[in-house]
């Protein structure tokens, strides 16, 4: 996560190293990078990059000897050689025809606001193994395999996993918690207008990119059109592996127990992740499409489900600032999750997510082309 990296710039500080680092990813932005990670690599420069061929060329400037990344005490001017331009204002608003607009839509059970505990123990049965040792821990090829054949090192991972575990329910470190809610909804070109039914007489419009290449795809495309006759819902959630897991993984460093820590951290976000694919499936299930009782996790890894999830951030609803619409609608911080002025949930255990059901809903990205 994006508060990870500033851990580890203070760390790495901390050890006197001076490497210069190069930093990036989905969820990051040039302005945290700035305000947050720079200042707190105070040996050494950080540079942004805004995609994957930006940090080719970045990593590129730096083994030719130029100097690409910010100073230690300038982090602003230097930090990056452009900040991420935001995507400009859509020039197409029609409806890809790619998306057949409904007839007819589920309707959910209720419009209220819900929270639920989770149990840690159950959750820990849908965290996926290869993302936890190979995304979290940092293991390399398949995890599954290398266990089985006696691997030493998937061995000592997977035995550090489990004091780690036993010791987190023992010291109530895990805590999950979700809060989740369906909303009445409709769009207008690429806006989506949703409004609470629970009394609260809350709205949101939320107006999302759409690709650019021909019929391009966005998000509204997946909601009923205004004046359609359709009334259609769509679901917010946010799961939180619970707000004293940074405490406690910094406790453990402090003590010296850095393995521990780092694990009890990659525990903490696949819990968050694990409980977001959980609820979803129920979702679908309050929709009235419920998953097969044979789907398999391999099938709901690959999204073999009807609908999608999607998070602020990412490809296809990339302004981490409509994450404020959401808490205003959803109130994530009475399950403890708030929002930092970079738009981005703290604690960072934390998963948030726009749900759509309409059965052609698939992942795109909006970026422009040239």
């Amino acid at each position: 996560s994006a508060q990870q990296m500033v851990t580890t710039a203070e760390d790495l500080a901390a050890r006197g190293v001076n490497t210069p680092v190069l930093v990036g990813g989905a969820a990051l932005s040039a302005k945290f990078t700035a305000t947050r990670i720079a200042p707190a690599y105070t040996t050494g420069g950080v540079a942004y990059a805004r995609d994957a061929m930006d940090g080719l060329r970045l990593a590129n400037a730096l083994m030719a000897g130029e100097d690409v990344a910010a100073a230690p005490n300038d982090p602003v001017t230097h930090v990056s050689p452009r900040e991420q331009a935001p995507l400009a204002a859509p020039t197409v608003t029609r409806r890809s025809s790619r998306v057949p607009a409904l007839s007819d839509a589920p309707a959910p059970p209720n419009y209220g606001r819900h929270v639920v505990e989770g149990d840690a123990d159950e959750l820990f049965e849908w965290v996926s193994p290869q993302l936890l040792y190979g995304r979290g821990l940092g293991f390399r090829g398949n995890f599954a395999k290398a266990f089985d054949a006696g691997d030493r090192k998937a061995l000592d991972l997977e035995r550090s996993v489990r004091e780690v575990r036993a010791r987190a329910a023992e010291e109530s470190w895990l805590s999950p918690r979700a809060v989740y809610q369906f909303y009445e909804c409709e769009a207008s070109g690429n806006e989506i207008s949703v409004v609470a039914r629970d009394g609260s007489g809350s709205s949101e419009q939320f107006a999302f990119p759409r690709q650019s290449t021909e019929d391009g795809l966005c998000l509204a495309d997946y909601v009923a059109e205004a004046g359609s006759g359709v009334l259609d819902s769509l679901c917010m959630f946010v799961t939180t592996a619970g707000g004293t897991v940074r405490e406690s993984a910094e406790i453990l460093k402090d003590r010296g127990e850095y393995v521990a820590s780092h694990t009890l951290s990659a525990l903490a976000y696949e819990l968050a992740e694990a409980f977001a694919e959980r609820l979803h499936g129920q979702i679908r299930a309050m929709w009235g499409f419920a998953d097969p009782a044979n789907i398999t996790r391999r099938q709901l890894a690959r999204g073999e489900y009807r609908g999608k999830r999607y998070s602020f951030g990412y490809p296809a609803c990339p302004d981490m600032q409509d994450h404020d619409g959401m808490w205003r609608l959803l109130r994530p911080d009475g399950i403890g999750v708030d929002l930092t002025e970079s738009h981005m949930m703290d604690p960072e255990a934390s998963v948030s997510a726009l749900v759509f059901h309409h059965p052609d809903a698939q992942y795109f990205d909006t970026k422009a082309r040239a």
